[in-house]
């Protein structure tokens, strides 16, 4: 549906889960990081495959709200390639799930919610549901697929160029978040 709103001028994204009871998440040696690592890789890679553009920049905040160690909220600006720009926000904070992305651009706005199962279209005044769809959970499925390609059953579901693009807007964002500057990509 992305086309129907024209010319992209900008985006933003949200991943808000509920605060984690795990107390591994709180070791850095064992979780590897907050929630731009556990979190924001997602939205970062659903970005870069919803609009087919590259990251180019960002500047990052992060912040320790419930976890001692570990970054549990981060807010960033980005920038797409045709310099586009948006804003990203993760959290593992409140007692509230939603997964929502909205793209703006000339011919109206595109709004959906993973979490929530539904996709809008707005245009001018006029809200149009575009669809309503049950949402699965998703890591069930991409193991599934996992395991076949593990098998050789099937090509692997998520190619390592992709994991290894997420990753590296997980590392400018965290340098982002630490140097308090834009970092580019």
């Amino acid at each position: 549906e992305l086309p129907r709103a024209g010319q992209l001028y900008s985006f933003t994204a949200e991943q808000r889960l509920e605060p984690s009871t795990h107390s591994w998440l709180t070791n850095l040696a064992i979780a590897g990081g907050g929630v731009i690592l556990h979190t924001a890789v997602h939205l970062f890679d659903a970005i870069r495959f919803i609009t087919g553009r590259e990251i180019t920049a960002i500047r990052a905040s992060a912040f320790k709200i419930h976890n001692p160690n570990l970054e549990d909220l981060m807010l960033a600006e980005m920038r797409l390639s045709e310099d586009i720009p948006g804003s990203v926000d993760v959290s593992k904070v409140g007692p509230a799930r939603s997964g929502r992305y909205v793209f703006t651009g000339s011919e109206g706005q595109l709004s959906g919610d993973q979490i929530h199962g539904n996709l809008d279209w707005v245009h001018g005044a006029r809200f149009e549901t575009v669809e309503h769809f049950e949402a699965l959970p998703t890591i069930p499925l991409l193991l599934t697929d996992w395991t076949a390609f593990l098998r050789g059953e099937r090509e692997n579901p998520i190619p390592a160029e992709e994991g290894f693009a997420a990753l590296r807007i997980c590392e400018a964002a965290r340098h982002s978040a630490l140097d308090r500057e834009w970092v580019s990509l």
